[in-house]
């Protein structure tokens, strides 16, 4: 049996990194955290300005203070008109945000814009002099705030959304041994990681696939899929065919250091553990059905990943009713 790439016991000893994603498991990266903090905090400021402090104390003052015949009187239209105001904004901006692809995303666009018009609007509470316009800023105040406020709600479905459900739990030690045996070679350690958070996806209706109709394959999936191409290439590992890379690529149908770790009916991205001289060990490959195989499309698995990751944080996907989620193209 080979070594695995970390002791077993080393691995479960050693303290999960303070940064890593609950869903995925992936590093996040310090600016990430920060826009998150920083975004969810204005939120949460001027929402509680704009319902609390304003609704329950500035706004009926103001309205005395204006001389206004039958403030409570007021209040309550005020507050009724912005009610229906607040629902209907509230719908809009979440769909807009669904549909919007922008270099800054899907919700930050909707998020930014409408804390700048929540804070000019709160602003304008305590300047203006007519009840008319006051009524109207208050409004445009609640489409603000519900701009802000429906889109960043939306992030956190985002963040773990259904399919994260099918995600099975942390693969086992003796489990992760046992597949590096089946390849023959050691398991990159960002691989064995990724393992150790989630053991593939359990997702047998193949309704819920992570994207592009692939499956997160586990250990015991992993292995069968191994098993599986070794019987329908039978004696072509050392068949050599003329459309691999020849000098990163062993130029074979099928390889014993060939890991596929996601699946779309047979064809999937794998980990070439068995490279030649000009690659790399652990760069990713397309093995698909029939067809040429290209350039490894990634140095490593992290790599891989974070492009996955960086496309879904992006909004750089598409949904389609009943075809599950697409990547965009780059």
């Amino acid at each position: 049996m080979p070594p695995t790439s970390a002791h077993p016991a080393e691995a479960e000893a050693a303290p999960a990194p303070s940064n890593l994603a609950p869903d995925t498991g992936m590093p996040l990266p310090r600016s990430t955290m920060v826009r998150f903090g920083a975004s969810f905090l204005l939120i949460s400021v001027l929402w509680a300005i704009g319902l609390s402090i304003i609704a329950s104390v500035l706004l009926p003052q103001r309205l005395k203070d204006l001389g206004v015949a039958s403030p409570d009187a007021l209040l309550g239209t005020i507050n009724a008109i912005t009610a229906v105001v607040s629902l209907v904004s509230n719908l809009v901006f979440g769909n807009f945000s669904d549909r919007t692809r922008s270099r800054l995303g899907r919700r930050t666009p909707w998020v930014v814009c409408g804390g700048v018009l929540g804070g000019i609007t709160l602003f304008g509470v305590g300047v203006l002099a007519n009840t008319v316009l006051l009524t109207l800023d208050y409004c445009l105040c609640m489409v603000g705030l519900n701009m802000m406020l429906a889109p960043a709600i939306a992030v956190l479905s985002d963040r773990v959304p259904t399919v994260a459900a099918t995600l099975r739990g942390p693969a086992a030690s003796e489990d992760i041994e046992r597949l590096s045996a089946r390849v023959g070679r050691d398991l990159p350690a960002d691989f064995v990681a990724s393992l150790r958070r989630h053991d593939g996806q359990d997702n047998p209706t193949r309704l819920l696939d992570l994207f592009d109709h692939f499956t997160l394959l586990g250990v015991e999936d992993m292995i069968a899929t191994s098993d599986m191409r070794a019987e329908v290439f039978v004696g072509e590992e050392e068949t050599p065919i003329d459309w691999m890379v020849p000098d990163k690529v062993r130029t074979v149908m099928n390889r014993r250091g060939w890991l596929q770790f996601t699946d779309a009916e047979g064809r999937g991205y794998a980990l070439d553990l068995d490279p030649l001289p000009a690659g790399r060990a652990g760069q990713v490959i397309y093995l698909p059905i029939d067809g040429l195989t290209p350039e490894p499309d990634y140095p490593s698995f992290t790599a891989w990943f974070s492009e996955v990751a960086e496309k879904f944080a992006a909004g750089a996907f598409s949904v389609e009713d009943g075809d599950g989620i697409w990547l965009d193209d780059d």
